[in-house]
């Protein structure tokens, strides 16, 4: 058995420990302490719970700010002291009323986009209004427009405006964060009916900014020099709070973007902004700046509450730093031997596990898209995949399935097996029956892992298309290469109970065939994922039938019932009333 000494083992008495040994138990890290986030959630819970006690106490909702940014830590009302930029979470959204770009502009516009062909876009958009009202990916046409390495022509953006495309908040946002040419952004701001001083919510910390602040977090003096020009009001303004500490941009620049800020009138707006521009301005300059200036509401009652929070987060984090370090010690001394396959850190580690999640592409990644050659052999098949996807009928946009098939059936022999696969996949989780058969027969047939998308099938009749295809050779034990078989594939989903039930009737094991996240986990992982549609009223029936067919209780299903009882205490209620096997410490 690997042993590691370890000092304090505060994370042990966190999880039941009576008392800490002078080693420890690597089977025990695996099996009961691997909760960093358990632990991680509990601290969010703790946060929660603190600043509610203090709006229940009277505090202000300035006062909260502050000793948010006193203590170091995310108030989950107002947010926390910036400690550097996620520019694409952070810019301010396109109006209520712009659409999704219409799907069949998407490769003519798409193409004239990453071609830089503005001009012409510019006489698309006069004929066809919707597109200056439409996005891409969560941006407006009219800012991804302005990506050009060499700048747009303002004759060309002068095309654009009178086209329709509108250069508002969002887009001279978007423009100030991907270095658009300061001579651009001076058009722009020439030609836009924006109020340069409005500002937005920072969806990071949940705190206003507005353009000045996110030219001097940029680190953009020049920008800054021409939003000054046209009087942007500085009294609410945060851009002295948003200034970072120069790294890469260096002294030079961020103490120019400083002394401008403050010859303009600006001030900081948080406690801790003086603090923080102390660790690298020039004591010659300091002298100089407004730091000393006085916050109404900061009281000496405030700010003791901050520092006395401040000293508990600590104490949370140290916990949580032990905990990480002895998982990470174990698992370099002997995973292998020593791991709990029931945890989450091992099954963490094994092929399958948690999905990551599908986030939509930033700023910076779809400029990069746009500017590549659409001959390129990759963009041809992007196109295409785009192509055949705009022919499926989705729920939300319900359309014949003609076109999917007639584009199915016209695919040269030279087109991608990858579109091919695409197209048997799509059909396999939505068409009718009819039409699934149709496009197995264009497109090669059965596939092997055909079983794993019909799991995801969610138009209320995947039994009776396993039964049809059962004829010709359906394999419902399928086992993909990760180890997933049908009935983890159909957990992952939870679309359908009636699938569950005709795999476990047909013997397919609700157990995995390897290491990893088992059918119980992934229904566990949908309640604390997904509380919007998830409910327990809904999992429940899984839970039991699943335990039913042989899922044995592990300590990864503990742990993410800690999880759910912290973040949702009613729905961990409501199950562990019936399925006691699941009360208990993790």
């Amino acid at each position: 058995m690997v042993r590691i000494g370890l000092s304090i083992l505060a994370a042990v008495a966190a999880v039941g420990v009576a008392s800490a040994p002078a080693d420890i138990d690597c089977s025990d890290v695996f099996g009961r302490l691997e909760i960093s986030t358990v632990l991680e959630k509990r601290k969010q819970v703790r946060i929660h719970s603190f600043f509610e006690s203090l709006a229940a106490e009277g505090y202000s909702a300035q006062q909260r700010e502050f000793i948010a940014d006193i203590a170091g830590v995310v108030n989950p009302h107002l947010g926390a002291a910036p400690t550097g930029l996620r520019i694409d979470s952070e810019l301010p959204s396109p109006p209520a009323d712009f659409a999704d770009l219409p799907e069949e502009r998407v490769l003519d516009t798409r193409t004239l986009v990453a071609e830089g062909q503005l001009d012409e876009l510019a006489a698309l958009a006069a004929d066809d209004p919707t597109l200056a009202r439409s996005h891409f990916a969560g941006y407006s046409l009219a800012a991804l427009s302005v990506l050009q390495s060499s700048g747009t022509p303002a004759d060309t953006l002068d095309r654009l405006i009178d086209a329709g495309f509108e250069f508002g908040l969002h887009e001279l946002a978007f423009a100030i964060a991907h270095d658009v040419p300061v001579t651009t952004l001076e058009h722009l701001l020439d030609r836009t009916d924006a109020d340069l001083a409005e500002s937005w919510t920072d969806t990071r910390n949940n705190r206003p900014m507005d353009l000045a602040g996110l030219a001097a977090a940029k680190s953009r003096l020049g920008v800054l020099d021409a939003l000054l020009r046209r009087e942007p009001d500085p009294k609410a303004s945060r851009a002295m709070d948003y200034l970072p500490v120069p790294s890469d941009t260096g002294e030079t620049a961020a103490a120019g973007i400083l002394k401008r800020l403050a010859e303009t009138g600006y001030r900081p707006m948080l406690p801790s902004t003086a603090d923080r521009l102390r660790t690298w301005v020039p004591d010659a300059m300091l002298g100089s700046l407004p730091l000393a200036t006085a916050l109404p509401g900061l009281t000496a009652e405030a700010r003791d509450a901050g520092e006395r929070f401040q000293r508990e987060v600590l104490g949370l984090d140290a916990e949580l730093a032990t905990t990480r370090d002895q998982e990470a010690r174990c698992r370099a001394a002997d995973a292998g031997e020593s791991a709990d396959s029931g945890s989450l850190l091992a099954k963490r580690g094994t092929g399958r596990g948690v999905p990551s999640d599908i986030r939509r592409p930033g700023g910076a990644e779809i400029a990069a898209l746009f500017r590549r050659q659409v001959t390129d052999p990759e963009a041809v098949e992007a196109r295409e995949m785009m192509t055949l996807t705009s022919y499926v009928p989705w729920p939300h946009a319900p359309r014949p399935w003609d076109d999917f098939v007639q584009y199915v059936e016209d695919l040269p022999e030279e087109a991608s097996p990858r579109i091919r696969y695409a197209a048997t996949h799509l059909a396999l989780a939505s068409a009718p029956y009819d039409v699934l058969a149709k496009t197995l027969e264009l497109a090669g047939g059965l596939p092997e892992d055909a079983v794993a998308a019909l799991a995801l099938r969610y138009t209320g009749d995947t039994v009776e298309v396993m039964e049809k295809l059962g004829e010709h050779g359906l394999d419902v034990h399928y086992v993909s290469p990760q180890g997933m078989n049908a009935v983890s594939a159909a957990a992952r989903s939870m679309v359908s109970l009636d699938t569950l039930d005709y795999l476990l009737d047909r013997g397919v094991p609700a157990t995995p065939a390897s290491p990893g996240f088992d059918p119980l986990d992934y229904v566990l992982l949908n309640l604390i994922t997904q509380p919007e549609i998830r409910t327990s009223e809904s999992a429940l029936p899984w839970i039991k039938k699943l335990i039913d067919h042989g899922v044995s209780v592990e300590a990864s299903h503990l742990q993410l019932m800690e999880l759910l009882r912290l973040d949702r205490p009613d729905t961990y209620a409501d199950i562990v009333r019936t399925v006691r096997e699941l009360d208990g410490p993790s």
